[in-house]
């Protein structure tokens, strides 16, 4: 598994949202992962609980709809941006743009 780093922003926002890294992590490990907007979307759908149920034994419910908004770092690692949860999140996700505007590029730089 690669490297989770996560930035000052993510911190703030998941120790206000009660996330604690082990669920990012297990986001990031079997969440479904979507390219949207220059980033990466890890989310914990009905499916992918499934999944994790297989491997640990326990379905954990309460992570349904954990989305980690990530990038890669230049070292290679997965950097995390920010941490929430939406039932409603994959839906909304889907429907983004798949890469940002020439006006959003800069923007960010």
């Amino acid at each position: 598994m690669k490297t989770i780093s996560l930035t000052n922003h993510a911190i703030q926002r998941t120790s206000q949202r009660g996330i604690s890294f082990e669920q990012i992590e297990l986001c990031v490990s079997f969440g479904e992962r979507i390219n949207r907007t220059g980033v990466e979307f890890y989310i914990l759908t009905k499916k992918c609980l499934q999944r994790l149920k297989k491997v640990t034994g326990v379905y954990m419910e309460r992570l349904q709809g954990l989305t980690v908004m990530t990038e890669m770092d230049s070292d290679g690692a997965i950097e995390v941006i920010t941490a929430y949860k939406n039932n409603d999140s994959i839906r909304i996700i889907k429907k983004k743009r798949k890469r940002r505007s020439k006006s959003e590029k800069i923007v960010r730089q």
